[in-house]
């Protein structure tokens, strides 16, 4: 790519994020009616689902209303939230807006449960999954702790700001680019929380040249260590839903920031 094409497609990215920033905002303001249910079905309090800002709508008529409102039929491709047959993509489907370092937003990924995908991502224009964390937002946050904690799932990012800790990043995806790398490269210390289930367990097994059994795939040039969850708890959304849990949280974090580089800590739960 040509350094003139090149900026002209920085140049639309910015225009595309300030678009969907202001959807986004909207759609936070008319799209809470349902989110009680889902605070209620996934174990949090309404206020910590909207603290991160997620909303879902069900009525097409008053998304239309927004989006039309907000989106000029020139960026409506980019943005990608309506499929080609005219329906918004993410109905029904509870929506977590994926925002950048500087607090505009790139995406949307939404869930729905009981779908063959419960997650789903918005190709929009600009945004790359392999080269970002769910979090970004607060990473600045992250650089002044000096470390951050790593974990699969988006509800495990909400999870863990519900308990205080904003310092959080979400994989969205399994493998560590070389985009992530960088990112988690400016880090002091990462504490990596895979689930618990095989491609978590399999990820957190030490080995004698690296520390663990696949090292290109999660691992950084800085201090990195992992939180092994053993036992019923698929993971620490699930974990920590369980309310005599939650003063776990701080053992842990405080253990993990204990160990040296490479070491493993296995957290044996009932």
């Amino acid at each position: 790519m040509g350094l003139d094409k090149l900026m002209d497609s920085i140049a639309e990215t910015v225009v595309v994020r300030n678009l969907l920033t202001k959807l986004t905002d909207k759609c936070f303001e008319n799209g809470q009616t349902d989110m009680f249910f889902i605070a209620q079905e996934r174990g949090f309090e309404l206020s910590d689902l909207q603290d991160s800002g997620l909303f879902l709508f069900t009525d097409d008529m008053l998304f239309t209303l927004i989006y039309n409102s907000i989106v000029g039929a020139e960026y409506r491709d980019k943005l990608a939230l309506i499929d080609s047959k005219g329906e918004f993509q993410h109905k029904c489907r509870t929506v977590f807006p994926v925002r950048d370092q500087m607090n505009n937003v790139m995406a949307w990924v939404s869930w729905q449960k009981h779908k063959q995908h419960k997650y789903l991502t918005s190709k929009t224009f600009g945004f790359e999954k392999s080269a970002c964390f769910y979090g970004m937002e607060y990473f600045d946050e992250i650089l002044k702790k000096g470390y951050a904690i790593i974990v699969e799932g988006m509800f495990d990012v909400v999870r863990w700001r519900s308990l205080g800790y904003y310092n959080v990043l979400g994989t969205m995806g399994n493998d560590l680019t070389l985009h992530k790398r960088m990112i988690l490269n400016r880090i002091p210390v990462t504490i990596f929380c895979p689930d618990n289930d095989k491609g978590g367990r399999e990820n957190s097994h030490k080995n004698k040249q690296s520390g663990f059994s696949d090292y290109r795939l999660w691992a950084t040039d800085k201090k990195f260590v992992r939180v092994e969850l053993k036992g019923g708890y698929k993971d620490y959304d699930d974990y920590f839903k369980v309310e005599t849990n939650r003063e776990m949280a701080k053992i842990i974090i405080d253990t993990a920031l204990q160990l040296k580089s490479g070491e493993v800590l296995s957290f044996e739960t009932v």
